[in-house]
């Protein structure tokens, strides 16, 4: 046999095919021995067998198949070589439905051809999808038929698969420009035909696509040509070199308007694979809103520079660790004082004399830390005009920071408060002289201040009131000193701190911790407000007088008055009597309240009071008075009528009374108001009534059985109508299992029993009822319970039952389980990874593909954070955290890990699903591969980031310095610093104009400044005129009230600058406004001072003339009887001396004494006298001259006592010189009196000039400047306990035996020192020495 075949001709070409049909048993084969084949067979087996292209034939009716070498291949592993031979119905079918009819056709004499013919075979294992270019000629015998079929087949797969692949980058190309983030198009050709454009190009064109796709561009927009664009394009598609373009200005026609716009663009040549160049490619980025925002920042940065340098308080700038000054405004250089030239210098260069002020020091620490530095009410000294002043200040000083976040210098503001400070210490010699008049008053008066009743001041008649010491008291809260008064006046202090309205307290008691006991005591007392200038309420002044014992005695009297009453108004019923036969009626207060509602005293007649009775209810009243004659008693219920017309009921009972013939004599009895108790049985009826009406109307089913038999007591309409389809005239009354008896087939009826005999509620949900009808019934799916009716003693009655029918909700659930059954069997017939969580996002389902891509298995803990790129991680869980919580839709892009250990960029949308009740129940979601797309976006992005660095870096310099001016505005607190636009409006608002306005930034950008004047100003368009002012003069300087934000007024001082721009024209104003309230209210308060001191010395002159009377009678009328008794005694000495006994000499001589130390009493009380009337004139003294005068009038008695006056330095001083002699005078004479008669008596005196604060006494003004005269001695001293006593009137330490005097020598001393405004103090060491510190103010 193969012999033969090797001799046919037909059959010789060599090849693998050429082999296998000559080695081939055809004689099985419905083509049996080639031999016999038709020539045409013959044929075109030979011209197979050696063509290069893939041929088969499937000849005769069953297409048995020859193939040559060439088309093996496309049989793949599992058809060849089975193929040969054989059928092209079993070798192909699983595509004969497709190709079976194009054979049937092509045997009747059709040819059949098709390019890139999609074919999906199985070979090679598996069905793949083929691509073939085929066609199908039909190959006739030598009788004109059709004997088979002539395939030729070239494979196109692979060239399908690569075009596809193009087109499908194509499309993403185009897709990447259509979402790219910034404007894109594709022009082609010599003319610049658009051909892609995506949309934010055509928003940028303000186009529609189809107005400009596929034209060229100059023919649509014209506008483009003018603006130099063709030149650009033309130059681009000529040469092929790039152009960039940085914020080029172009006019573009949006909205119908021409509209001004800058624009980054990018035209780079597009060439083909010849290196021809066949279109440009264009980006563009509109950067209009960047260039107007860096060109507000340049004329924000111009308008703070013009505010810095306009303030009205000191700014400077300090540049490095020298301190060279960069920056100082107009007031920083005026407070200087060294003229303008400073900019370049060094701090120290122009301010040498702050050396030892600790201002460089403070500088530098600011420029080493970084920390801020604030100082507030600090003295400053600065040489102005070659002399060195003093000034006071508020100062801050801020480090200020480069772009690398470095300290390159510092910024010193600074407020100027001298004359603040100045006007403080003149307040406070003010409230020292008022509080000593106060001191004197006989009436107890205390101040207390703010909220806490702080005590400010008290006086001792005060301190005596309520036992407490000075300095245990004044300085420390009221209840915080006497904490059991606080519930008694917290109120009524409280009510005149925050209304202003003074309290008269009479005869208040007021518990009081005192002489070791707390008792009530009784009080008269005002509390009258202290309210500043602006009218605020700052503290209260208390003046009081106890009246305890007055009160007490007429306590007494109440008390039993009281006692009394109370006995009275006890009871609650009204009593009556009634006497039968007069009918005369006697009745309490009460019962007249009862009966018609008088509360005033009236005396009415028994029918007075019987028409009070409601008409319908007088034969109630009647009957029952004679049922009570009968049985004697009274019970009744009748209705009365008020004299306000409201009707009450009544309640009266009482027994009748009989006399000797047992006849009825009198009623008595009581009458109580029972109307409330009526309206609540009213209530309750209307309640029940209610109850029934809610249940029948009530949207659930309910029902009420009564009985174990459960008859139906209630059923409501929604039960009957929906449920039970009946009407209730059918089931009211009747048992619920006559009438539905299919319940006892069902579970219900053995419930029904369980609840009634257990008293156990049963409920269920979702339970299965079947309702009986005539249309053979009804099944619901109902939430049902019963629960047991019990009565008052807890006994079962009966059963309420609910019935919700959730058949729709069953159904409806049962729809959705079968839908996501569908739903699941879908998303595995798509590439993208599905997955559904509930609504907390737990996971509920992943599609089959899940596992397959990422290798994880998708549900168990830390499979997301195993799938997400770890960078990609912590953001995604935010959005997707943000989703639960909002019920927003979940969308971002990650990279998903592959199986291989790859990522890809992946896009992730979720999206909530809803129930019937509008909540989330579950999410959906699904991954989509988007990797290629984000590759050529991120490259988009780099290329846009690349050209807008440049203009960030530029903002960012820009941003940096305009931080830096706001700093120096923001930075201020005692200033508030506005900038005005040309209209008025507040752009900006910084922290002093919150603290001194009250506004908070969000509250006052944005409104018109006016709001900060007082409706008067606004009035008088105060705020319109002083803007006008500065626009024309540049500036404008005003002071005035002005208005907080809660209404509060302050004295402001406004100093209001133009701004201008580079053209100078005005583009705004800045404000500055600094508070000073306090100025003012110290000016004020100081004359309000000058008025009251005026007014005291008023009365202190009142008081003098007084005075001088009494001095006029002590100095004669008291005087004269002394001489007398003097003159007298001495003419008896002296002429009957011989006849007097001893002892009569000596009563004489004691007589004489007596007068003698009375005489000096009398002088010395003159001498205090004259030191409050005498003329005050100040004359500047040498002390020294002083004390030598004193020396000369007691040169005796420094002889006498051996005694040294040692002087040291001494101070001129303006003093009334002839008072303090006397004070020098009794000081010295103290000293030799009071003295070691063993030990040498020395006498110092010194004085020196210093500020209060260095001489350390605290009741000293520590700004103010004294002279400090120090008078000590060696003497006997005295015990630190008489250190404040010593100086009060008549107060002697030692008794006459020893040391004579009156005890006032001091006290003189002490009112010589308060004429001169000064202070005295007084030490002493027993046995040591006494020292005397005296404190004069130096002007």
């Amino acid at each position: 046999m193969n012999r033969k075949h090797k001799e046919l001709y037909f059959l010789s070409q060599e090849g693998e095919m050429g082999n296998l049909i000559r080695s081939a048993d055809w004689s099985k084969t419905s083509l049996g021995n080639p031999e016999n084949w038709p020539q045409s067979l013959k044929t075109m087996t030979a011209m197979i067998l050696g063509n290069p292209f893939g041929m088969y034939i499937a000849w005769g009716e069953n297409y048995t198949q020859l193939y040559n070498d060439a088309f093996r291949p496309i049989l793949g592993v599992s058809k060849h070589p089975e193929a040969l031979g054989i059928s092209s119905r079993e070798t192909f079918s699983e595509i004969w439905d497709t190709i079976g009819p194009m054979f049937a056709d092509v045997m009747k004499g059709h040819a059949v051809s098709f390019p890139d013919f999609k074919v999906p075979l199985h070979r090679n294992g598996y069905i793949e999808d083929c691509y073939f270019d085929f066609s199908y000629s039909p190959i006739r015998i030598e009788d004109g038929s059709i004997g088979g079929i002539l395939v030729t087949v070239i494979e196109t797969t692979e060239k399908k698969i690569v075009a596809d692949a193009l087109q499908e980058s194509n499309v993403r190309f185009v897709n990447n420009i259509m979402q790219a983030p910034v404007a894109m198009c594709i022009f082609r050709g010599e003319n610049h035909v658009v051909e892609i454009a995506n949309d934010q190009m055509l928003q940028l064109w303000d186009t529609k696509a189809e107005n400009i796709i596929n034209k060229p561009i100059f023919e649509v927009l014209p506008g483009l040509k003018k603006q130099g664009f063709d030149e650009i394009l033309h130059s681009v598609f000529r040469d092929g070199k790039k152009i960039t373009t940085d914020e080029l200005f172009v006019q573009l026609n949006r909205n119908g308007q021409t509209e001004n716009t800058y624009i980054n663009f990018v035209y780079e040549a597009l060439r083909e694979k010849d290196g021809t160049i066949s279109g440009i490619a264009a980006i563009a980025t509109e950067v209009t809103a960047q260039v107007l925002a860096r060109s507000r920042v340049e004329e924000s940065e111009q308008k703070i520079r013009q505010l810095v340098e306009n303030a009205p308080f000191p700014i400077a700038v300090y540049v490095g660790k020298e301190m060279r000054i960069e920056l100082a405004n107009e007031s920083i250089i005026k407070i200087w004082g060294k003229g303008p030239d400073v900019i370049g210098k060094t701090y120290r260069e122009i301010l040498p004399e702050l050396k030892n002020q600790s201002v460089f020091e403070q500088v530098e620490s600011v420029f080493e830390t970084g920390l801020s530095f604030h100082s507030r009410n600090s003295r400053i000294d600065i040489v102005i005009d070659d002399k060195l002043q003093s000034f006071y200040f508020n100062y801050s000083f801020t480090p200020l920071y480069d772009l690398n976040g470095k300290i390159y210098g510092v910024m010193n503001t600074a407020v100027e408060i001298t004359d603040l400070y100045i006007a403080k210490q003149k307040i406070e010699e003010s409230d020292k002289r008022f509080r000593n008049t106060v001191r004197q008053a006989p009436v107890g008066i205390t101040i207390l201040r703010g909220p806490e009743y702080v005590v400010e001041m008290a006086n001792e008649a005060y301190l005596k009131i309520v036992d407490r010491t000075e300095e245990s008291f004044v300085g420390r809260p009221l209840y915080e000193s006497l904490p059991e008064v606080k519930e008694t006046v917290s109120a009524l202090l409280d009510n005149v701190l925050n209304t202003g309205v003074p309290f008269h307290g009479i005869e208040v008691p007021v518990p009081l911790n005192r002489y070791g006991k707390i008792e009530t005591s009784y009080f008269d007392f005002l509390y009258h407000p202290l309210k500043e200038e602006n009218g605020t309420i700052s503290g209260i002044l208390v003046t009081v007088t106890e009246v305890s014992e007055k009160v007490e005695a007429r306590k007494k009297i109440e008390l039993n008055e009281d006692r009394l009453k109370i006995v009275v108004e006890a009871s609650e019923l009204g009593t009556w009597e009634l006497n039968v036969k007069t009918v005369h009626l006697t009745y309490s207060e009460r019962y007249l309240e009862i009966i018609h509602g008088y509360t005033e005293e009236s005396l009415l007649t028994h029918q007075e009071l019987l028409a009070h009775l409601h008409p319908d209810d007088v034969h109630v009243r009647n009957e029952g008075f004679k049922e009570a004659l009968k049985s004697g008693f009274l019970n009744y219920e009748a209705r009365v009528i008020w004299k306000d017309q409201s009707i009450h009921w009544v309640e009266a009972k009482g027994k009748v009374f009989y006399d000797e013939n047992n006849d009825p004599s009198k009623l008595i009895g009581t009458i109580r108001d029972i109307t409330e108790e009526k309206k609540y049985n009213q209530k309750i009826e209307e309640s029940e009534k209610k109850l029934r009406n809610l249940i029948m109307q009530s949207p659930v089913p309910k029902a009420i059985l009564r009985g174990n038999d459960f008859v139906i007591e209630m059923a409501n309409f929604v039960l009957l109508n929906n449920i039970w389809k009946k009407e209730e005239s059918e089931v009211q009354g009747k048992k619920l299992l006559e009438i539905f008896p299919e319940l006892n087939n069902q579970k219900y009826a053995q419930l029904l029993k369980q609840v009634y005999e257990s008293g156990n509620v049963y409920s269920e949900s979702e339970s299965l009822l079947f309702i009986d009808n005539e249309n053979g019934g009804d099944q619901y799916y109902v939430d049902f319970e019963f629960a047991p009716l019990r009565e008052s003693d807890n006994s079962i009655s009966g059963i309420r039952m609910t019935l919700i029918d959730v058949t729709e909700k069953v159904e409806a659930r049962k729809k959705i389980e079968e839908s996501e059954k569908r739903f699941r069997l879908l998303t595995e017939s798509i590439p993208q990874l599905i997955w559904e969580t509930d609504a907390e996002g737990k996971a509920l389902f992943t599609s089959g593909k899940w596992l397959e891509y990422t290798g994880v298995e998708p549900g168990i803990e830390g499979s997301w954070q195993k799938m997400i790129h770890p960078d990609d991680f912590e953001e995604n869980v935010k959005i997707w955290q943000h989703a639960l919580a909002t019920g927003e839709m979940y969308r971002c892009d990650v990279r998903m890990r592959r199986k291989d250990g790859s990522y890809r960029w992946h896009t992730v949308i979720g999206e909530p699903v809803f129930g019937l009740d509008n909540k989330i129940i579950k999410w959906v979601g699904a991954f989509t591969d988007i990797h290629t797309e984000k590759a050529f976006t991120h490259e988009l992005e780099q290329q846009v980031t690349a050209r807008t660095r440049e203009l960030i870096q530029i903002n960012e310099s820009l941003r940096k310095s305009e931080e830096r001016y706001h700093l120096m505005v923001e930075e201020v607190q005692e200033y508030s610093i506005l900038y005005l636009n040309s209209k008025g409006i507040v752009e900006n608002w910084n922290v002093g104009a919150e603290k001194i306005k009250g506004y908070k930034a969000d509250e006052i950008i944005g409104k018109y400044f006016g709001v900060f004047y007082t409706a008067e100003d606004q009035k008088h368009k105060l705020p319109e005129e002083l803007l006008e002012l500065a626009r024309e003069k540049g500036k404008v300087i005003h002071e005035g009230w002005r208005a907080r934000k809660n209404g509060s007024l302050f004295w402001a001082s406004v100093v209001i600058t133009a701004v201008h721009n580079k053209k100078g024209d005005v583009i705004g104003f800045s404000k500055v406004t600094h508070d000073l309230t306090e100025r003012k209210k110290a000016d004020d308060k100081l004359k309000m001072n000058a008025l009251e001191l005026e007014q005291k010395n008023n009365e202190l002159e009142e008081m003098n003339k007084e005075l001088q009377s009494f001095a006029y009678i002590s100095s004669h009328d008291l005087q004269e009887p002394l001489r007398k008794i003097q003159t007298f005694a001495s003419q008896i000495i002296d002429k009957e001396s011989e006849n007097l006994s001893e002892n009569g000499k000596d009563k004489f001589k004691r007589m004489q004494n007596a007068a003698q130390r009375m005489q000096t009493l009398i002088n010395d009380l003159l001498a205090y006298s004259r030191t409050n009337s005498q003329e005050r004139v100040f004359i500047k003294t040498d002390l020294s001259q002083i004390i030598r005068e004193v020396k000369e009038d007691l040169t005796e008695e420094l002889e006498q006592k051996s005694a040294i006056i040692e002087i040291g330095h001494t101070s001129e001083v303006d003093i009334i010189p002839f008072q303090f002699k006397q004070l020098l005078y009794n000081l010295i004479s103290n000293s030799l009196k009071f003295s070691n008669p063993d030990i040498p008596i020395i006498i110092r005196i010194t004085s020196k000039i210093a500020l209060g604060q260095d001489l350390g006494e605290e009741k000293l003004i520590e700004a103010k400047k004294y002279c400090h005269i120090e008078v000590s001695d060696n003497g006997i001293g005295f015990e630190a306990q008489y250190n404040k006593k010593i100086f009060e009137v008549f107060q002697r330490l030692h008794g006459r035996d020893r040391y004579n005097g009156t005890g006032i020598g001091l006290a003189i001393v002490k009112k010589i020192v308060e004429n001169h405004n000064g202070v005295i103090t007084a030490s002493g060491i027993h046995n040591e020495g006494a020292s005397f510190d005296i404190y004069i103010p130096v002007n």
